[in-house]
């Protein structure tokens, strides 16, 4: 396992409207930010980013699946600074660190890092075998509570782990903004087995054809009483593409009371029916 650590000031900046996200500061007070290599299969290896507040007591992380092909969330510069992609997770994840909880950006394996995870690969064994690796080296460092995190694509990811790999650190499965059509990344055939409580989260004007809200809706009501829905309401005006990151499919202008509704639920197993109005 090789390991670099760096010290930054993690923080979003959030324009009005715009959700431009960068991280700044490599010598600022936030956290400490590690990029972290694990072995996975024979001659690959699998790459996380690393997020942990400063000084924290809490053993609590949040492994991140990004939407899309999850490559490309996470970028070192020579200069000590990260530069975090604007795709939903990887721009949000410094609001997790200041919530006082850790995250892990899990990266494509090294002989997918250029292309990214394609649906099919996320269904399949070597998807397993490198989340659980992963998880592996989580629980090295003392992680006791690890919270299988996806987006768009990436609830994929999150339910077909949370459906197959059991582990007693494993405390929860988060899916925001799910995959709900007949489609690659349907969700549908795993939603129903996954072992651990689920939170899930959906915008009720979610335009993306593959994540409508009717759909989580109905993906929701395969889940047990132990579940969570969130409906998230308004935000900042969307642009570009309805299935991309600055629309209401990532929760654009909503991102702070969705993160924090994430973590209150982690700790508390409780979450508003609406955020927003």
């Amino acid at each position: 396992m090789k390991t670099g650590i760096l010290i930054i000031a993690a923080f979003l900046i959030i324009a009005a409207g715009s959700a431009e996200a960068i991280v700044v500061d490599s010598q600022g007070p936030d956290g400490t930010w590690e990029n972290v290599s694990v072995d996975t299969r024979p001659g690959l290896q699998v790459s996380y980013l690393l997020g942990q507040p400063k000084n924290a007591g809490e053993r609590s992380v949040f492994l991140l699946f990004n939407g899309g092909e999850g490559a490309g969330t996470y970028e070192l510069l020579n200069d000590g600074t990260i530069n975090l992609s604007v795709s939903f997770l990887a721009r949000t994840a410094p609001l997790f660190v200041r919530d006082g909880v850790s995250v892990a950006i899990m990266q494509p394996p090294s002989d997918r890092v250029r292309g990214g995870m394609s649906c099919g690969f996320r269904a399949s064994e070597d998807h397993l075998q490198d989340i659980g690796k992963v998880i592996e080296s989580l629980a090295h460092r003392g992680f006791e509570r690890i919270f299988l995190t996806g987006h768009s694509n990436g609830t994929f990811s999150a339910a077909f782990a949370g459906s197959r790999i059991e582990n007693n650190r494993i405390k929860g499965v988060v899916l925001l903004s799910s995959i709900s059509t007949l489609w690659h990344c349907y969700i549908g055939p795993y939603i129903s087995t996954v072992r651990y409580r689920v939170l899930m989260v959906h915008h009720r004007d979610d335009g993306c054809r593959v994540t409508p809200f009717s759909g989580a809706k109905k993906l929701f009501s395969a889940l047990p009483p132990k579940a969570a829905f969130v409906e998230v309401r308004g935000g900042a005006d969307p642009r570009g593409d309805a299935c991309r990151s600055l629309h209401r499919h990532a929760f654009v202008g909503r991102e702070k009371e969705v993160i924090e509704t994430i973590t209150d639920w982690a700790g508390t197993g409780k979450a508003p029916e609406i955020i927003g109005e």
